[in-house]
């Protein structure tokens, strides 16, 4: 009796050891199943708000035009630039004080006393080219339309953490008859060819250089001035020609 208890004992074994480990001559490993990690996707970055949303959310003079090909690549920088143009057009020297020097606020309320504001009303447009000076500076070109006649100034832009700054760079009057092509790229290698005039030895005689005659006292009293808006009307008949 003992005898046929164990027999069935040592059957139910061998069956547990079949379920449990399968039946057969090697042992099979149980596999664990793997955790499936949920990594969180990264948020995809906010594009910049095209020029046309910055016009209209920020009221920009509609004399300001900036087309998407010319503007800074980041919506900060497009604010600064566009702020900055419509304060200087509206004479606003609360905005500008933000953005500028104390040296060039001097010069700019030096400006204003003179009639800066009479002259901006003549304006009917201001096209406006950002880029990068040879030395990796942001800058924006702005040409000024007055009546039949063009103007140009460039500012060097930056980002100072709490707010942006600008600073006129030197731009003599008829340089805007020699732009073509990319404005910012000709803009610096006219700036360039008058170095070159400047670094001549005479100083009492007259250069030609790319076509241009000029004297040192002329760029001289070009460098001279660092105008924080275009200058008086009259000479230039437009970019390039």
């Amino acid at each position: 009796m003992n005898r046929n208890k164990t027999f069935v004992f040592a059957g139910m074994l061998a069956a547990l050891s079949c379920f449990g480990v399968g039946c057969g001559g090697d042992d099979e490993a149980v596999e664990t199943p793997q955790q499936v990690r949920n990594i969180p996707k990264a948020k995809p970055r906010p594009q910049a708000k095209t020029v046309i949303e910055l016009h209209a959310s920020l009221s920009i003079d509609e004399r300001v035009f900036m087309s998407e090909l010319d503007a800074p690549r980041d919506e900060a920088s497009r604010v600064a630039v566009l702020t900055f143009i419509d304060a200087m057009l509206n004479v606003d020297t609360n905005a500008l004080g933000g953005f500028l020097s104390p040296q060039d606020q001097a010069q700019l309320q030096a400006m204003v006393a003179d009639g800066l504001s009479s002259y901006m009303q003549q304006i009917s447009m201001v096209q406006l080219s950002t880029g990068s000076s040879p030395d990796g500076k942001s800058c924006v070109l702005a040409l000024f339309e007055v009546g039949l006649d063009y103007q140009i100034q460039v500012w060097f832009y930056e980002n100072r953490g709490d707010g942006f700054s600008f600073e006129a760079g030197p731009t003599r009057p008829n340089l805007v008859n020699k732009l073509n092509g990319a404005w910012i790229e000709n803009y610096f290698e006219q700036r360039d060819r008058q170095v070159e005039i400047a670094n001549q030895p005479d100083a009492g005689a007259s250069y030609t250089l790319a076509g241009e005659t000029t004297t040192l006292d002329d760029l001289d009293a070009g460098q001279k001035e660092r105008p924080q808006g275009p200058r008086g009307p009259g000479g230039p008949s437009g970019p390039g020609k």
